[in-house]
């Protein structure tokens, strides 16, 4: 009786040969000649807009985080454990 394979093939990173194709790349298994490597899609957002947003992403983030630390210590006061 024959496995079922539970192995899936996923571009740009991993493929299905059959003994033929294995034979045919004269048992040569690198990516370059197994996988498919084809350009990368590109979002719609310009280089520059990411660039310009990236200083103020950790800023913003640290923001945050410091207005959940006050909440959890607010938590804790009244007697509930967040994290053990």
């Amino acid at each position: 009786m024959l496995k079922r394979s539970i192995f899936k093939t996923s571009p740009l990173f991993a493929t299905q040969a059959n003994i033929q194709e294995v034979r045919k790349n004269i048992y040569i298994l690198t990516p370059g000649r197994c996988i498919d490597f084809a350009a990368e899609v590109e979002d719609e957002v310009a280089f520059e807009d990411k660039m310009q947003k990236l200083p103020s992403t950790p800023k913003e983030q640290m923001q945050k985080a410091t207005v959940l630390d006050e909440t959890i210590k607010k938590i804790k006061k009244i007697g509930f454990e967040i994290c053990k």
